[in-house]
């Protein structure tokens, strides 16, 4: 009886180790496919996220503008150097790369405000932020990419991506809406593509030169609040594209709508509703 007793209190633990035994076997075995499974793409959200500019940050990364084509190389400028222009801060690497670049803003200012080329050229028309170490100086303009695999794949085939991408970047903010006609004039007014100025990296287009001059005197006192988003459907944390014709002015701030019934609510309660679309504005005004 005991030795029957014995055998059976070993078969448990003779049924782990097979168990074991097995389990890594198997594992071995599907080891190798799952090292050979392509890995998964990193979305857009990701690759923002990773390499997004921070709220005030410095332009191209803090990276000297200048440098690029006076010493042929990405330098690192410096923050005793800085100098902003059209809702861009500049970093320069001396006090000379700084007087060159407000000598003639235009040449040294990167296209695209930075973004990838490659990226905002291709298919999706992505903006992606442009690593300020992964560069090309084309017709004179300097272009940044988002790596240099993206740099590679646009030497391979760069026709027609800038001009794809100058067209994407350039699409402008409200639907090509006046923001300065909305203060001036009461209501909302198609601009013109020739009166177009990018400020803080987006495109807007102006009735008249007047607007525009307008325009650049103030930015900040014309420019659509939560950058055009419906403000009565960001206090549901929605970010919605508004329609431009549907608009409010409370307190000097230009506040668009996604429709008639929206802009009313708002109307309404507009104190606690601004104080509501400000709080979540700031929560994901960097979210994708």
């Amino acid at each position: 009886m005991m030795n029957r007793a014995r055998r059976w209190m070993y078969i448990p633990a003779a049924a782990a180790v097979a168990l074991l035994a097995f389990g890594t076997t198997w594992a071995q075995q599907i080891e190798p496919a799952r090292k050979r499974q392509p890995a998964r793409p990193v979305s857009r959200k990701s690759l923002e996220s990773d390499r997004a500019r921070k709220p005030g940050g410095p332009a191209i990364g803090g990276y000297c503008p200048v440098s690029y084509f006076r010493d042929g190389k990405a330098v690192p400028g410096k923050e005793e150097f800085k100098l902003t222009r059209l809702g861009e801060t500049y970093y320069f690497a001396d006090a000379e790369a700084r007087a060159m670049f407000e000598k003639d803003p235009e040449r040294y200012t990167p296209r695209l405000s930075g973004w990838c080329v490659l990226t905002l050229g291709g298919p999706y028309g992505n903006r992606l932020e442009g690593d300020p170490e992964v560069f090309r100086i084309i017709d004179g303009k300097l272009y940044l990419f988002l790596s240099p695999r993206a740099m590679r794949a646009f030497d391979a085939q760069p026709a027609g991506v800038i001009e794809k991408a100058e067209q994407r970047f350039h699409q402008p903010m409200i639907i090509g809406y006046c923001p300065v006609s909305y203060f001036t004039k009461g209501k909302a007014v198609m601009g013109s593509p020739e009166f177009i100025a990018v400020y803080a990296r987006r495109t807007y287009q102006f009735a008249d030169a007047e607007a525009k001059a307008k325009f650049l005197a103030d930015p900040e006192k014309y420019l659509p609040q939560y950058n055009g988003y419906c403000a009565a459907s960001l206090i549901d944390r929605k970010k919605l594209f508004a329609d431009p014709t549907q608009f409010s002015i409370v307190n000097g701030r230009l506040l668009l709508f996604l429709n008639a019934e929206k802009k009313a609510w708002f109307d309404e309660h507009a104190k606690e509703a601004i104080e509501s679309a400000d709080r979540v504005w700031a929560l994901v005004r960097d979210r994708y």
